[in-house]
């Protein structure tokens, strides 16, 4: 009765896990947020930033009143000093790199408006910059950069320069699911991070961020890396949050069933009883929707290791055909 009311519960918040809750607000008050010298993507060729955006303001092409939408930049007038920068400029997302000796102030037309949520990822890969404006290339750009300096100054989220400053504008408006990546991430793995939340061991992830504490000062990092951050000169949450749509396959349709699965919770092993389907292939999803198994159905018994699929939770597990569409699916738990 116990294993049996586990389940029932766990398949009532299956509709609210992973759901996007809060995000943080900034009001260009002086409010950001500090995550020290992060180095852990510095010095390679290759990276990607997303975030959601809904900016209040764009701030002007005078230094003090540029928006600052995250960075690692002191100033343009000494390379050596800076990394990178993403700010708001007028009608401009300006994209800033330096790799120690040489520095390029990019600028992308934004091509989005005030109040409005968007989900943005700038792609660098060896000096060719892309601008993806809500999981579509909206620009591309060749830089004289190829690669991205280490310095040794913070990275911040809504504030850019070396020290604050009460003379600079910080960011105005809200940010959400930060994540940043070492590795050029292609056209659909951006699609899909717009919707969906990366998991913590994602090739390449080296930061993510999805604000979802809603009190206090610290903002936990979600990736493996742990980078931490804080809230300085104050906090924001709030509940405005971008609308999201998680639907990998077979997490939307639990119907067909038509094999079975013991046992159900399963502690070591999962055996699948798969007669007629020998020969098709099968993945299994967990409860945020990743894909974390998937093999080739070679008995009518196929027999997994929970240790392949993941840790306590609930699973659904797909037979495809041929061409991949689902011809059944099932669901289980793990304790």
């Amino acid at each position: 009765m116990k294993n049996t009311f586990s389940l029932f519960l766990l398949l009532i918040s299956i509709n609210i896990l992973g759901q996007n809750l809060t995000s943080v607000e900034f009001n260009n008050d002086g409010v950001y947020i500090d995550y020290g010298d992060i180095n852990a993507y510095e010095g390679s060729n290759q990276f990607t930033y997303n975030f959601w955006i809904k900016p209040d303001t764009f701030g002007t092409g005078v230094g003090t009143e540029v928006i600052p939408i995250m960075s690692k930049w002191w100033t343009g007038n000494q390379p050596s000093t800076s990394s990178w920068g993403l700010f708001l400029i007028n009608n401009f997302l300006q994209f800033n790199v330096s790799d120690g000796t040489v520095k390029d102030n990019i600028q992308f037309n934004r091509n989005f408006v005030l109040n409005e949520w968007n989900f943005v990822s700038i792609v660098f890969d060896i000096g060719t910059v892309k601008y993806y404006l809500n999981a579509h290339l909206d620009s591309t750009y060749t830089s004289s950069v190829t690669s991205i300096n280490d310095c040794n100054y913070s990275f911040k989220i809504g504030d850019w320069y070396y020290e604050h400053d009460i003379s600079y504008s910080t960011f105005d408006g809200n940010i959400d699911e930060v994540s940043i990546y070492n590795i050029a991430l292609d056209s659909n793995k951006i699609a899909f991070l717009m919707d969906c939340k990366p998991d913590s061991n994602d090739t390449g992830l080296k930061g993510y961020w999805d604000f979802e504490e809603n009190i206090g000062v610290n903002v936990n990092d979600y990736s493996v890396n742990n980078i931490d951050g804080v809230f300085t000169n104050g906090s924001g949450w709030n509940s405005d949050v971008p609308n999201q749509n998680c639907q990998p396959s077979g997490i939307s349709e639990l119907t067909n069933n038509s094999f079975t699965i013991y046992p159900n919770p399963a502690n070591t092993i999962v055996t699948i009883g798969t007669i007629g389907y020998i020969g098709r292939n099968i993945q299994i999803y967990n409860s945020l929707g990743q894909l974390v198994f998937s093999g080739l159905i070679n008995s009518s018994l196929t027999v997994i290791s929970v240790d392949k699929i993941g840790g306590a939770g609930l699973y659904v597990l797909n037979v495809l055909d041929s061409s991949s569409s689902i011809v059944s699916t099932n669901k289980f738990m793990i304790e």
